[in-house]
């Protein structure tokens, strides 16, 4: 390095010059290059670009030859820099041929300058997504190589190599095959422009790991996972995306929902199949109950699990479903009697616990054990109950004992008929002239009740409802409520006796007639009132006809009836942390395992899934890829 000030020219200098007997000596204009013409400030060597030395010039002087301690010297930059770019390479490479330098463009690019025959230049390009490590000067793994101020490229289209740049060859655009995971969290992710498909990508520190496929159904962009199912939360979001799509409820086999027609008097896009039909995953259409399988989803069977047979929760007048349409469930197929009524000109037909139709008798009466229809009742009938025991008319069977004990023990009254005649009965009820006991709404409905046939004796009957029997509901109610003629868990408010409000008992109270009250469904006697006994047979479960962000009862409320007492998996939810619990067909509880653990729907307790892996991979084996 000089360090003194020199002439406008080196070589004007004698004493820089060679002497005529140092064969040694390096000529001085390679050893000191003149500045002629140079701007003032650092500048590369004359004939030397792209070198470790360079020199300061002032005025045309050389002031000083300088030499990079790291990289080379740039002329575009007038600096020592450590990467170049890519359009330097040439010139860089004609100085230095042997050398692989890392380029400023991105860190995943480098100068490769010992290759003579090259296509598109001495620009080479790591694979994604490694990055080029100028300490090995070799391409590495991402995550062992420091960038610094060169730009890092992350996602797959920042690599040149994964561009369409043929304008004449056929190729999908690198977004479209490749996208992006930059800004997205590590994991299953979707697939961008690919939404609700089977298509999602891998991410790790925001590189695109890998691109897979469901092996069914579609990844779900909520819960970032492969799935089959479609709920109320999401149900908007797939049908924006597939306008045509028809895809099953995840809870409802007799459910489905149709992307191309939202109105729906359930749910928008919710529809159901007409009973006794299921939705079919194979068809995608409702089909005849025998050739569908349900897998995890709850299977109905009863007409009132079906909610086309429900009724509005605006229509009081609605006769409870279940007094409408019987259920067949625990009944052997063919011919049986209509529940809850023994000696009864209807009966029904079933066939695998469906209800496939209601019929009458054209004569006479069903009987239960010939399983036919009778014109007269047999003088000595089947027994059914032991010989200590008494029969209720509808079948049930009682001790002798309780017989007219002024309790009603048999759920149709029927142990109290016949009895010493009562002279009064419970206040709010009507008294039949042989001493039973009723609603007031019994009077003169059109359907004998009272045994001696008194509650429709001397009625004048209209072929239209009566509207003012929901008046006399409230007559000399002195508490102020009278039960529901025909639903247990339901009361009238009789403040005001000429304009009573209905209401309802928390699910699963039932409103007592002896205590006047909403009590434990365990210590009610519902008699002839329909006992409602799962969450969505209660009004105040269901969904308001206007509310379109309410998740469906079912949904949220699952049922136990026809279930043990206990613990339960959570029907459409099998092997998550969710379970209920049960108790005489209510579902007391719906609860969470602790600590992470999964519930076992066949051991019927919480595990740890890390233990069971096997069990919980062969349940979800159809909706994970």
């Amino acid at each position: 390095m000089l360090t003194s000030r020199l002439a406008v020219s080196m070589g004007e200098y004698q004493q820089n010059l060679c002497k005529s007997t140092d064969a040694s000596c390096t000529p001085c204009s390679q050893r000191i290059p003149s500045c002629i013409g140079l701007p003032d400030g650092f500048n590369p060597i004359p004939g030397r670009l792209w070198s470790k030395d360079y020199v300061q010039c002032d005025r045309n002087r050389t002031i000083h030859v300088l030499h990079c301690k790291q990289g080379y010297f740039s002329p575009g930059e007038k600096a020592c820099v450590t990467a170049i770019k890519s359009g330097d390479g040439n010139q860089f490479c004609n100085t230095n041929p042997r050398i692989l330098i890392r380029s400023s463009d991105h860190c995943g690019q480098y100068i490769d300058c010992r290759y003579t025959r090259r296509i598109g230049g001495y620009v080479k390009e790591c694979p994604y997504p490694d990055l080029f490590n100028p300490d090995t000067l070799e391409c590495g793994e991402f995550t062992k190589v420091t960038c610094g101020k060169v730009p890092e490229p992350q996602a797959p289209c920042s690599y040149e190599k994964n561009l369409c740049l043929d304008p004449y060859e056929k190729c999908t655009p690198c977004p479209e095959r490749l996208p992006s995971c930059v800004g997205l969290p590590d994991g299953d992710n979707v697939f961008a422009g690919k939404i609700w498909s089977q298509h999602y990508v891998v991410c790790y520190k925001n590189r695109t790991k890998t691109i897979k496929q469901c092996s069914s159904g579609f990844f779900d962009p909520q819960n970032r996972k492969c799935s089959s199912q479609v709920g109320t939360d999401n149900i908007a979001t797939f049908c924006s995306h597939h306008p045509a799509a028809r895809i099953p409820n995840k809870v409802n086999c007799a459910q489905y929902y149709d992307c191309s027609n939202r109105n729906s008097i359930y749910q928008p896009y919710l529809h159901e199949c007409t009973y006794p039909k299921l939705f079919s995953v194979a068809t995608l259409r409702c089909e005849d109950f025998e050739q569908v399988t349900c897998g995890a989803r709850t299977e109905p069977k009863a007409p009132c699990q079906y909610l086309q047979n429900q009724c509005p929760s605006t229509d009081q007048s609605c006769l409870p479903c279940p007094m409408r349409l019987p259920s067949c469930l625990g009944l052997p197929d063919g011919d049986n009697a209509y529940p809850g009524h023994r000696h009864w000109t209807k009966y029904i037909n079933c066939y695998k616990e469906r209800t496939m139709e209601i019929k009458e008798c054209s004569m006479g009466y069903f009987d239960e054990h010939t399983k036919r229809c009778l014109v007269e009742q047999h003088t000595t009938p089947v027994p059914t109950c032991g010989v200590d025991q008494f029969e209720c008319d509808n079948g049930q069977c009682i001790q002798v004992t309780d017989r007219c004990n002024n309790q009603f023990d048999c759920s149709d009254r029927s142990d109290e008929i016949n009895c010493v005649v009562k002279t009064v009965c419970p206040e709010g009820e009507w008294r039949c002239d042989n001493g039973q006991c009723l609603s007031p709404l019994s009077r003169c409905d059109g359907r004998i009740q009272c045994s001696d046939k008194s509650d429709e004796a001397g009625c004048h009957y209209n072929t239209t409802p009566r509207p003012g029997t929901y008046m006399n509901i409230c007559h000399n109610q002195q508490n102020g409520r009278a039960p529901h003629p025909t639903n247990c868990a339901k009361y009238y408010d009789c403040s005001d006796k000429y304009h009573p409000v209905l209401q309802e008992c928390p699910y699963p109270f039932l409103y007592s007639t002896l205590h006047r009250s909403c009590q434990n469904f365990e210590y009610v006697q519902c008699g002839q009132r329909y006992e409602p006994q799962a969450p969505c047979e209660f009004d105040q479960n269901k969904c308001k006809a206007l509310d379109n962000k309410c998740e469906p009862c079912i949904e949220r409320l699952p049922s136990c009836v026809g279930l043990s007492d206990g613990r339960h998996a959570f029907a459409g939810q099998l092997w998550t942390p969710k379970f209920i619990l049960c108790h005489r067909n209510r579902t007391i509880e719906v609860t969470d395992c602790p600590d992470n653990k999964k519930f076992d729907p066949d051991q019927r307790f919480c595990v740890n899934p890390t233990i069971v892996g096997k069990t919980i991979f062969r349940h979800k084996v159809a909706i994970n890829s």
